[in-house]
Formats: C-alpha cells, structure tokens, sequence
C-alpha cells in the first residue's frame, strides 16, 4: 500500500504559526507503526521546495523509524498539458501526479491511498482519498479511518491467500465478496458489522481471526 502524503493542512493547519508545523505529524505516524508494509509518497507542494536530495530533506521531518519509509515523490504537473492525463485527469493535478507515479513504479491495481486537504485536485468521488479540513488538520476521527483503510487492504490481501490456498476458484471477486461480508451483521461479533471493528487494532485482530476461522471452517 502506498499512502501519498500533503503536509499542509493534513500534518498542520493552514495556515500555520511554525512552532505547530507537523504538530498532527506524530498521530499519523502512531498510525503508520501499525502497518510495517505501507510505504509513503510526499505530495505535498513541500517537495519542490527542495532542488536538491528533496527525499533526504523531506524525511527529515520524520521520525527516525518512519523516515526510511518515505520513498519518493511525486512529479509536478502543475504546468503540465492536461491532454496528457490519463483517464480525464487532466483537470485534478494531485490525482494525476498519483496515479502517473503509481504506473511509473507499481504495477497495475497497485493499491494507495491520499491524504489531502484540497478536494478539489482529485476527481469527483475519489475512493482513495482521506480529506481533511485545512484549518484543522489530521485528526483522531482520521486516524480512525486511515487505521480501516489500510485494515481492510491487508484483509483483501488475506481473502485474495485464502482463495488461492482453496484453488483460486474461476471468476471470484475478493473485493466484492470482503465490501459484502464487511456490510453484513456477523453472528460471531454479536450481531454487529466486521467494518465497524476495523478503526482500532483490536477489532482489526478479531476480525482476521474471525476469517482464518472461516477458512478451517470453524464459521460458515
């Protein structure tokens, strides 16, 4: 999973008196500590700040445990000719700058997610993105939504394991069947939904044993 992050706004408010800057940056990375395989992008207006080694600069705000899983940048589209993006993107910068690093260094269906404060740079309705209010920043309520997000992800990477372990039955969608499995009320949860228990790391575990116990057919 590949997280593209802004800084201002998302990490601070803006704007922002400096002694707060990335005063919300330690909530993301309490976050961020939970998933090991998450990778992070900058994409943020920070990164052409920096001319020179702009990775090396822009982990220097990091803790020295998530620095190294700060990985790149994305390009600057700003300026660039809208005909050129893909999918009609040409209109939603940020978005464009995304997706075009993702083809550049992921293969396709790559999943990744976008933290950002302005709506308007990514199309109408995007799935991927987590928006945050400028004046606030990051926050708990956020820190809950990343948290399921990425829960969810690495539960479609478990069902996707399960099926080819039970001989990758032909046709079968594992997005689909986890968004209907995680909407529908679970009797080994006391009636309530697996996608409600996926904000905190506990419920999260609940949840994936709940699944590999399907698996060994202990639920049906």
């Amino acid at each position: 999973m590949i997280v593209f992050l802004d800084f201002d706004g998302v990490l601070h408010s803006e704007p922002c008196a400096r002694d707060e800057l990335f005063c919300h940056l330690p909530l993301f990375e309490e976050v961020l500590r939970e998933y090991p395989a998450v990778q992070v992008v900058i994409s943020s207006a920070w990164r052409l700040a920096y001319r020179h080694r702009p990775i090396s600069r822009l982990r220097e705000h990091f803790s020295p445990d998530i620095s190294g899983r700060i990985i790149g940048v994305t390009p600057d589209y700003r300026r660039a000719n809208e005909t050129m993006a893909p999918n009609g993107l040409g209109l939603f910068t940020r978005h464009w700058e995304c997706v075009d690093w993702l083809r550049a260094h992921r293969s396709d269906g790559a999943p990744w997610l976008a933290i950002d404060d302005r709506e308007y740079l990514f199309a109408p309705c995007c799935g991927n993105l987590i928006l945050c209010d400028s004046a606030v920043g990051f926050t708990a309520a956020h820190a809950c939504e990343l948290r399921a997000r990425l829960g969810q992800a690495s539960l479609l990477d478990q069902v996707r394991q399960m099926v080819q372990e039970s001989g990758c039955p032909a046709g079968f969608d594992a997005d689909a069947w986890l968004k209907s499995w995680l909407a529908e009320p679970l009797p080994a949860l006391d009636g309530t939904l697996p996608g409600a228990w996926l904000e905190q790391p506990e419920g999260q575990a609940m949840v994936f044993s709940i699944l590999r116990r399907m698996q060994s057919g202990a639920y049906s």
